[in-house]
This record gives C-alpha cells, sequence and structure tokens, in this order.
C-alpha cells in the first residue's frame, strides 16, 4: 500500500521520521528501506535531496578555464598571434618565428660557436645553457650568443682579440692533429702491403694461399 502513495506523500511522512534523539540506535529509514524496491528507491532519492539541500556551497570554477590554457599555449607569448612552435633557446614559451629573432636575435650553434670562440663542446655546455635542437643533419646544441659574450669579456676582456685568439689555438690543434695523423699513415705501410710482403718472403702464390 505504501508503494502506491504518490512521491511527494512520500517526502512529507519521511521528513516527519526524523529521530528527535541522538540515542535512536535504528533510523526509521533502514527499516522502510529494506521494505521493498520501491520503498528503498523512495528513502534514497530524500536522502540524496537532504544530502544536496544542506551541503556546503563551494565555488566553483571560473569560466572559460580550460579555454584560457588552450589559448596560453597556442599562441606567441609576445605577439599573441596563433603558432605551433615554440622558442628555439626557451621550448616551454610558445613563440613565432618573428618575435624568436626578435626576442634572441643572436642564436648560435654549437659548431659555430667552436669555431668563432675556440671553445670545444664539453667547455660551451659546462659554462652556458643550451637546448638540444633536432636538425635535418643530426642532433646539435643550440646558444645565446650574448651569454658567450658577456663570458668573454668579463674572464678575458677584449671579445674580438679572444675570439682571435682561440681560433688561432683551435687552428693549430688542428694542424698538428693533421700532421700527426699524416705521419702516421706515412710511416706504416698499408695492409695488404704487409701481407704481400710476407708472402713474398714466403714465396708464397696470394691464390694458392686462399
Amino acid at each position: 500500500m505504501l508503494q502506491e502513495i504518490p512521491l511527494e506523500v512520500l517526502n512529507l511522512i519521511f521528513g516527519h521520521l526524523s529521530p528527535v534523539s541522538l540515542d535512536t540506535k535504528l533510523h526509521p529509514f533502514l527499516d522502510l528501506s529494506i521494505t521493498s524496491h520501491a520503498l528503498l528507491r523512495a528513502v534514497e532519492t530524500y536522502c540524496h535531496h537532504l544530502l544536496t539541500s544542506f551541503k556546503f556551497d563551494f565555488l566553483g570554477n571560473p569560466p572559460y578555464r580550460t579555454s584560457y590554457l588552450r589559448y596560453g599555449i597556442s599562441h606567441c607569448r609576445f605577439c599573441h598571434i596563433p603558432t605551433n612552435r615554440h622558442a628555439t633557446i626557451i621550448p616551454s614559451i610558445p613563440c613565432c618565428v618573428k618575435c624568436d629573432k626578435q626576442q634572441w636575435p643572436e642564436k648560435i650553434m654549437m659548431e659555430l660557436a667552436t669555431k668563432m670562440y675556440g671553445l670545444n663542446g664539453r667547455e660551451l655546455l659546462e659554462k652556458f645553457k643550451g637546448e638540444k635542437v633536432t636538425r635535418s643533419w643530426g642532433i646539435t646544441w643550440i646558444f645565446d650568443e650574448r651569454e658567450i659574450k658577456e663570458w668573454v669579456k668579463r674572464e678575458h676582456g677584449d671579445v674580438e682579440e679572444f675570439k682571435n685568439r682561440r681560433v688561432r689555438a683551435w687552428n693549430r690543434e688542428i694542424e698538428k692533429a693533421g700532421t700527426e695523423v699524416s705521419e702516421a699513415r706515412a710511416s706504416r705501410p698499408s695492409l695488404l702491403g704487409d701481407v704481400f710482403r710476407e708472402l713474398h718472403e714466403r714465396n708464397v702464390d696470394p691464390e694458392e694461399e686462399e
């Protein structure tokens, strides 16, 4: 018979079933919920209504929050035009090509820095913050040349004089290494020549040796 009562009337009845004492061991809702499936659904619906009616009010997320996040990673940080690229020196910053050149006008790759400043790859990585980049011919490092110039000026004074001095020393090392390689090649016969010389001394025909 209770199942035939409209839900609105049941809710009014449920409203009068709340115990007035904390000593009540068993709530009437528990008895009703095990009576039938219909009353179980009615009791749970009413309890859910109570929970949502008397809950604390929490501040919701600001509107368009995700839109702002998407905008921040899909537009240039400086001119705000849509772009999918990032700054070469700082990959975490969205940056178009034009602003990349304006904000970091003096970028230099490791290969060019070693020639212009006479610093090897280890010295560059130890002294300056570089960023690993991928090019069509392989992986290299790129640096902010202004940092290199500031270090040279602070440690050695004149930048151009230091560059010329280091480049001359670098070229001397290259020439020395090339001379040593040439001398080693000239003093050591080829492996094929060693084989034929040994066969000749043994008076053995190479075809028979095979």
